[in-house]
């Protein structure tokens, strides 16, 4: 097995802990501007659950929907977001941005 596999597999163990899960997303959505890392770190997370396909049962998303939410050019709207995530054991927060 090479070190690339290595990672990917610790990878995908890691981040089947909903706290992890959570940290690697608030870490895409911090490093990037417009959350252009979001959506692909939302799915490696949804593919380290399982499959894409799993996700879509979980969160009563048709494939179909899932593929192309999480895609490149995907663009999920609130409730679709919110769903894929809950199925996942996750949530979105809004907090205060710091002022000092």
């Amino acid at each position: 097995m090479t070190n690339m596999e290595n990672f990917d597999n610790y990878l995908k163990e890691w981040l089947r802990s909903p706290e992890n899960a959570a940290a690697f997303l608030n870490a895409a959505l911090e490093d990037s501007e417009g959350g252009e890392f979001f959506i692909p770190a939302l799915k490696n997370v949804a593919k380290a659950w399982g499959s894409l396909s799993v996700l879509a049962d979980l969160s009563n998303i048709s494939k179909t929907t899932i593929y192309r939410t999480l895609s490149r050019r995907g663009n999920p709207d609130f409730k679709q977001l919110a769903a894929i995530l809950d199925s996942m054991g996750l949530r979105l927060t809004v907090e205060p941005i710091s002022t000092t």
